[in-house]
């Protein structure tokens, strides 16, 4: 099955690609992803996380500090970072969620709802620290999007 993502979707998992790669990271993981997410200028997910009762400036320093932690290498034998099993397991979910939500293309709200669900990652132990988890974030999407649907990659 071909995933249709939005562009804003297409762009934090390419940034997540980057940052994982200019760490030195072997591994794409959630957290690259959910730091990507939370860097959108005219991304809706920091009012997603707020509608969701957390708050977006902590979840985003929790981040930041564990990605940092990440074990990274450095030098020639570097290689492109792979998709870790908690990211891949994230995407499929966040497929799901948007068959669920009855959207055509996989939004940057979907991604978010699928880390925070897809357990265990450290995003979503983040995530639930500090009091946001998948359902909060469910019942929240309406309020963001006002009832619409992801009917195209720019939505």
């Amino acid at each position: 099955m071909e995933q249709k993502f939005t562009t804003m979707a297409q762009e934090a998992v390419g940034d997540a690609i980057q940052s994982a790669s200019a760490a030195g990271n072997a591994q794409v993981e959630t957290l690259h992803v959910m730091d990507a997410l939370l860097r959108q200028e005219n991304g809706v997910i920091r009012g997603l996380i707020e509608a969701a009762g957390g708050n977006a400036q902590n979840i985003s320093a929790a981040v930041h500090h564990a990605l940092v932690a990440l074990p990274s290498a450095s030098g020639s034998s570097t290689s492109q970072p792979q998709a870790s099993r908690q990211l891949t397991a994230a995407i499929a979910q966040a497929e799901k969620e948007m068959q669920q939500m009855g959207d055509e293309y996989v939004s940057t709200e979907h991604l978010l709802i699928a880390i925070a669900a897809a357990k265990p990652n450290q995003s979503a132990q983040i995530m639930e620290q500090y009091g946001v988890t998948a359902d909060a974030l469910r019942k929240a999407v309406p309020t963001i999007r006002g009832g619409a649907k992801v009917t195209s990659p720019d939505a």
